[in-house]
């Protein structure tokens, strides 16, 4: 168990480069993700540590989604007052597999003498602070919907640069512990990263996750889905990337599906 002490200096570190990353940006559908079309969906956009449960709301304009599939429809995005993350809804755009995409657009923040500060070394320079290290923080999101048997929908890439993309069968997640295949590509190549597994309510300490995987010589991980309900996936990495004055780029993906 972290102590509220150790947290806040974990969280401090997450703006040294090839720390920890902060918050998870994930897409959480409220109700059933099995919807027919025009069937109104709702959920939440959540910046959480413990899983899957929002600590703050990101900014409207920088968290931005849209739906992929055969038949595209606008999503709304509005800020509750007074609730700690973003809501969404949009009607179901077919009876068919669809997914929600996200992405939690660039930031850059600064581990500075005075503490961290969102801006790069030159803007804060200017205004007379010390930095020590800066890091450029970005984020993807996925949520299916409608799960259906060798569904090309779900195993197609979408295009995010750190990207979560089953090489298995989804639908035939049944929460019996049937291993399903996922990969995770970077710049749209498949990458010898970790994924993460976790389900809606298995732990309300910060950042524990149910399985942590490695990926096979195929660059697979596996997941054994052990129970039904919501389960989110999540992987991160950390690019030596000099891009707006920041010393690294950090990039996370999360990916959300309903195991029945």
């Amino acid at each position: 168990m972290k102590t509220p002490l150790l947290w806040c200096l974990l969280c401090a570190l997450c703006l040294v480069p090839g720390a920890a990353f902060g918050h998870e940006f994930i897409v959480k559908p409220q109700g059933s993700t099995a919807l027919k079309q025009g069937q109104n969906a709702t959920g939440q956009v959540q910046a959480a540590h413990i899983f899957m449960v929002s600590e703050e709301a990101e900014r409207i304009a920088e968290s931005p989604l849209h739906i992929v599939g055969e038949s595209p429809v606008a999503v709304t995005v509005e800020a509750p007052q007074g609730k700690p993350w973003l809501a969404y809804s949009f009607a179901a755009p077919t009876g068919g597999p669809f997914m929600l995409v996200g992405w939690r657009k660039p930031q850059v923040w600064s581990l500075t003498t005075q503490g961290i500060m969102e801006g790069d070394r030159e803007t804060l320079k200017k205004q007379g602070k010390s930095v020590a290290s800066v890091g450029k923080y970005e984020k993807f999101a996925k949520t299916l919907y409608n799960l259906a048997p060798n569904a090309p929908l779900f195993t197609t890439p979408v295009g995010q640069r750190l990207e979560i993309v089953p090489v298995g069968d989804v639908s035939q997640a049944k929460g019996n512990g049937q291993p399903i295949g996922f990969t995770v590509l970077l710049d749209g190549k498949r990458a010898n990263l970790p994924l993460h597994a976790t389900y809606d309510g298995f732990s309300k300490e910060q950042e524990e996750y149910a399985f942590t995987l490695t990926p096979d010589k195929e660059n697979v991980s596996h997941v054994p889905f052990s129970r039904s309900g919501l389960w989110l996936l999540q992987t991160q990495t950390v690019l030596k990337e000099n891009v707006q004055g920041a010393d690294t780029h950090s990039l996370k993906a999360t990916l959300v599906l309903q195991v029945p």
